[in-house]
């Protein structure tokens, strides 16, 4: 078993049929050959943010009374 076995990020090199794939690490450029299923995506700058603000104080009485 490899020392760099979970030390990434690792870029994809080949995807092959079987569902092998040759990565290579960024951090020592080394290249392995690893079982597909194994690796995790990583997306790089997901954002959590507001997608939408509601402010109860200027919604009319009359709203609220239908209810």
């Amino acid at each position: 078993m490899s020392p760099y076995r979970w030390i990434g990020p690792y870029e994809v090199l080949k995807a092959y049929n079987h569902g092998a794939v040759d990565i290579r690490s960024l951090a020592t450029n080394k290249i392995f050959k690893v079982n597909g299923h194994r690796l995790k995506l990583y997306r790089e700058g997901v954002q959590v943010g507001l997608v939408e603000e509601i402010i109860l104080e200027d919604i009319p009485l009359y709203v609220w009374l239908e209810m």
